[in-house]
């Protein structure tokens, strides 16, 4: 089965930025959204099952890439929970926007995605290009 990870950009969050979610999205349809709410020090995960499309605050996506082979959605949760873990110990910088490139780069780092993949390269540029808008 085939999982693709996506960038999801939603309305404006604290300090005027857009609010990013990464969506992991498999074969079967089946999609999963990972985020940040609140505040430095007080940070709140969300993991939801759910369209991203289906938000009244979406305004758009960036397409990444599909997992390498043998490879799932719950390796990606899995990354995720070890975020999750030291979540409210990051600098007062950090915002949603940091905490799915830090899953991005969880991904990258763990062998689920290949940083030399095309497809990859193109999205995480403009994922990049994003930050801080």
């Amino acid at each position: 089965m085939t999982t693709s990870i996506n960038v999801y950009y939603n309305g404006q969050a604290a300090g005027g930025i857009k609010h990013w979610k990464l969506g992991i999205h498999d074969e079967d349809g089946s999609s999963d959204l990972c985020d940040i709410i609140g505040d430095p020090g007080n940070w709140t995960p969300r993991h939801k099952q759910q369209n991203p499309r289906n938000s009244s605050n979406y305004i758009g996506n960036t397409i990444l890439c599909d997992l390498k082979d043998g490879y799932t959605k719950d390796h990606v949760l899995s990354i995720v929970q070890g975020i999750n873990a030291g979540l409210n110990s990051k600098s007062s910088s950090y915002q949603c926007q940091s905490y799915v490139l830090e899953i991005l780069d969880g991904c990258v780092n763990n062998g689920l995605i290949d940083a030399n993949d095309p497809d990859y390269i193109e999205g995480r540029e403009e994922v990049d290009g994003n930050f801080g808008k």
